[in-house]
């Protein structure tokens, strides 16, 4: 997924004007879990959204799961670079030590 791909401070500053945003809300409600995604352009125009209903699912797998939705159609509509932002450390570090990175 991660390609290997390093950038710079100043190459990551440069460019992150020009990429795909996505946010996330989850709700579980009698043990069941919904996400929702957008993902917006930089200046907050709408490209997409869905939602998906994930069924039992813990909040750590439904973030998981939303990236990894996220991963795929951003990379199936042509974006090679997607900044990811999460407040959620056990996410930041089951991310950190994927083999697949």
């Amino acid at each position: 997924i991660f390609q290997g791909i390093t950038w710079s401070v100043e190459e990551l500053v440069k460019v992150s004007y020009s990429w795909a945003k996505q946010y996330t809300v989850y709700h579980k409600d009698f043990e069941f879990a919904t996400i929702r995604r957008v993902l917006r352009d930089r200046y907050g125009g709408w490209i997409l959204g869905y939602n998906r209903f994930l069924g039992i699912f813990s909040i750590l797998d439904a973030e998981l799961w939303g990236i990894w939705n996220v991963l795929i159609i951003a990379l199936d509509r042509g974006f090679n670079r997607l900044i990811i932002l999460s407040y959620n450390q056990e996410v930041v570090q089951a991310i950190e030590n994927s083999p697949t990175k």
